[in-house]
């Protein structure tokens, strides 16, 4: 029986991978529908449309959505004014 790959080593690769898409959000400015991204050594190589890939290796994502990374930047600025003055034997977090 041969070891599962993980999905890390697919976007890791040392060989370039296609991963195929229904949707394939580029920016923001850029959906493509039909689209696949190139992944190579964790790196996006190449984006594009269509069924022609420049790589032997592809995984399909059917019906699904690839996008870029969601980052979480949002802060509580309000909660600033509090600092060293809240005590908590569990800490901050447990206190909000």
């Amino acid at each position: 029986m041969g070891a599962m790959k993980s999905q890390n080593e697919n976007f890791n690769s040392a060989r370039p991978v296609t991963h195929r898409a229904e949707w394939v959000v580029v920016d923001q400015n850029t959906i493509l529908q039909n689209g696949y991204v190139v992944v190579q050594d964790g790196l996006i190589t190449e984006t594009g449309k269509g069924k022609k890939f420049s790589t032997d290796s592809v995984m399909d994502h059917g019906n699904g959505v690839i996008l870029p990374g969601l980052v979480n930047a949002h802060t509580h600025l309000e909660l600033c004014a509090l600092k060293n003055r809240v005590k908590s034997e569990n800490g901050f977090q447990a206190w909000v």
